[in-house]
């Protein structure tokens, strides 16, 4: 009978001490959750909110039909036009959306939005390296930013070249040693900023001189980084070999498209971009003034090498978009990225 009311009293002890702690009630220590990356996680998800807002209910403009119709002849094994060869990179991950989910508006405006979003995460974790604070000020002003939210709408090109930009940038400062692995990804991912868009043929430059100003790579991991653009280009251009054609045809057609939308009617539309400024940019632009004159008067110089980026990459822009003949989304999307740190700093 004893041995009864011990084992009773036994069972209601640990009865009453799982239901005193049980494991759903344990409470979660967010304190162990950087706030940084739960910042960030948060910028990302009211970026994606307000991209998905109408996605696909508006129709392919010209261009991105023709972007469409291209990845899709590039799936069944058809020719492909001159003006998908001329983005080799944007026609053969259309062509795998289409490949994965089904042909349709929206899954060839999905490359768009995902690319978006990594551009996005790029943009937070390269300016993180100056200041965590400006980064994910930066961020919610390229999150909320109408150009930002028409480039990852759109089929253009423009998300995909901003999203390597930002990969590469925040590769390269890493505080790691030069190996030859990563020299290799920084390679592979240069060589593919020009099949996204003409335009990147310009963005390659400048990062290649930012680089070299910088004196990233040593001599022997620069000849990778050299060897693995080279290849990186030669396999997007060709369709991974499967049209060898294509190749020589990027090229003519690539650079031809560079300079019409460059230098053909230089200056023909300078007021656009101004306009640009005083009104989808607007509250973006008096934040990157904002950044711009504290920078200048502050005597600590806090945020003087990311400033000097940021002003230096605006100048550039601003000079390209006052001079390019044609004003495309693309090229609004990299005069707008920089004002987006300046106002980040602001």
């Amino acid at each position: 009978m004893e041995s009864h009311q011990v084992w009773a009293q036994a069972m209601y002890t640990e009865a009453e001490t799982t239901t005193a702690d049980p494991v759903l009630d344990h409470r979660l220590d967010l304190t162990r959750v950087r706030r940084f990356v739960l910042a960030s996680g948060l910028i990302l998800v009211l970026a994606l909110g307000i991209r998905l807002i109408g996605f696909g209910n508006y129709p392919l403009s010209p261009h991105e039909a023709q972007l469409a119709y291209d990845a899709r002849s590039l799936l069944r094994g058809e020719s492909v036009s001159a003006s998908g060869l001329s983005q080799p990179l944007t026609t053969l991950v259309t062509s795998l959306s289409f490949f994965l989910f089904g042909e349709g508006d929206g899954t060839a405006r999905l490359v768009a939005l995902v690319a978006g979003l990594i551009a996005l995460a790029g943009l937070l974790a390269a300016v993180r390296r100056h200041d965590p604070a400006v980064a994910l000020a930066a961020g919610v002003l390229a999150a909320i930013s109408p150009v930002w939210t028409a480039l990852s709408t759109r089929l253009d090109g423009g998300s995909l070249l901003l999203a390597l930009t930002f990969c590469l940038v925040a590769i390269s400062q890493n505080p790691g040693p030069a190996t030859s692995w990563r020299a290799g990804v920084l390679g592979a991912l240069a060589g593919l900023l020009p099949l996204t868009h003409p335009l990147g043929w310009l963005v390659l430059l400048a990062l290649v001189l930012w680089g070299a100003l910088r004196r990233t790579l040593t001599p022997p991991t620069m000849a990778v980084s050299f060897g693995s653009a080279i290849l990186s280009l030669i396999l997007g251009a060709s369709f991974f070999f499967t049209h060898p054609a294509a190749l020589g045809i990027f090229l003519g057609q690539s650079m031809h498209m560079l300079w019409n939308a460059t230098l053909a009617h230089p200056f023909a539309h300078w007021q656009l971009p101004i306009f640009l400024l005083f009104t989808d940019a607007f509250p973006m632009f008096v934040f990157a003034l904002i950044g711009l004159v504290w920078s200048i008067r502050d005597q600590t110089r806090t945020h003087w090498p990311l400033f000097r980026i940021a002003a230096l990459w605006t100048a550039l822009t601003t000079l390209l978009a006052l001079v390019s003949g044609e004003q495309s989304l693309v090229l609004f999307g990299l005069l707008v990225t920089p004002l987006t740190v300046l106002g980040g700093i602001g």
